[in-house]
C-alpha cells in the first residue's frame, strides 16, 4: 500500500502563521506523532474552532520525542508500511530542526516510503530575516551545551573559522544567563542579537555585547525561548558598509 509520512510545521506562537495546507492535514489526519501530545490537542482544537471543522473521529495522536525516538520509529515505519499516513509535528516549528524527526524520515527514505514536507514557521530562519545580519551564509547550531567546557569549545571554534558567517544559537530561558557568560568569555564585545517571543505578544529585539545583554536579563529576568544571533567581521569584509 501506498502511504505517506507528512512533515507539518506549527506555528512557534501565533496560530495565526499556521497555513492552510497544514490545517487541513492536522484536521484530516488520522495518526500525528508528536513531541507533547496534550500541547498537540490543545493545537487540534484551536484550529477546529478557527476552521469550522468537525471530526468524526479523534487522531490517535502519538508521542514522539528524543527520549522514545528509536522505539517509536519502528513502529511508525509499520504504519506507514500498512498503508496508514503519518504527520509528523513537533511542539512548535519545523519538525528535524533541533526538534525530534531526522530518524523517522531517515528510515522512510530506507524502506522507499513517500515523505512530503508541509513547511511553515521555523524559529531560525524567522530569528534570522529580522535579525539585520547578513544570510548568505550562517550555520544553526540549535542549543547551547550544556556543560561549559564544550559549550566553551564550539565557541572557540566558531571564533577561530576563517569563513564569515551568521551564527543562531536557541537559549533555554532557565540557562541564558550562563549561556550568555559563556559568550561573553569567548567573544568579547562582539555585538550579538537576541530576539525573545518570536511572534508572541511580548516579542521583543535587543541589539549590543553578551555582557550589556546579560546584564539586561538580569535585571529584566525573560520569559520563553530566545534566539541569539552573532556575525563575526573577519578582516575588511564590511568595508563598504
Amino acid at each position: 500500500m501506498s502511504a505517506t509520512l507528512f512533515v507539518v510545521s506549527t506555528p512557534i506562537g501565533n496560530l495565526e502563521d499556521i497555513t492552510y495546507r497544514a490545517a487541513r492535514i492536522l484536521c484530516t489526519a488520522a495518526y500525528i506523532a508528536c513531541e507533547d501530545t496534550r500541547k498537540t490537542g490543545l493545537l487540534l482544537s484551536e484550529i477546529a474552532k478557527r476552521t469550522g471543522y468537525i471530526r468524526e473521529e479523534k487522531p490517535r495522536l502519538i508521542q514522539y520525542h528524543d527520549r522514545n525516538e528509536r522505539k517509536q520509529t519502528e513502529w511508525l515505519i509499520s504504519l506507514l508500511e500498512e498503508g496508514q499516513d503519518v504527520v509528523l509535528v513537533s511542539d512548535a516549528g519545523t519538525p528535524g530542526i533541533s526538534d525530534p524527526g531526522y530518524r523517522i524520515v531517515a528510515a522512510c527514505r530506507k524502506k522507499g516510503i513517500r515523505v512530503a514536507v508541509v513547511p511553515g514557521v521555523s524559529a531560525p530562519t524567522a530569528a534570522l530575516s529580522v535579525s539585520g545580519l547578513p544570510t548568505e551564509r550562517y550555520t544553526f547550531h540549535g542549543y547551547m551545551p550544556e556543560k561549559e567546557g564544550r559549550a566553551l569549545s564550539l565557541l572557540t571554534l566558531i571564533q577561530n573559522e576563517t569563513i564569515p558567517a551568521t551564527h543562531i544559537f536557541f537559549l533555554s530561558v532557565h540557562k541564558m544567563i550562563r549561556n550568555l557568560q559563556w559568550i561573553e568569555n569567548i567573544l568579547g564585545d562582539q555585538p550579538i542579537v537576541l530576539l525573545r517571543e518570536l511572534t508572541k505578544m511580548h516579542e521583543s529585539y535587543q541589539y549590543g555585547s553578551a555582557r550589556t545583554l546579560r546584564e539586561y536579563c538580569e535585571a529584566h529576568p525573560p520569559k520563553g525561548e530566545c534566539v541569539v544571533l552573532w556575525r563575526l567581521r573577519k578582516s575588511d569584509e564590511f568595508a563598504d558598509q
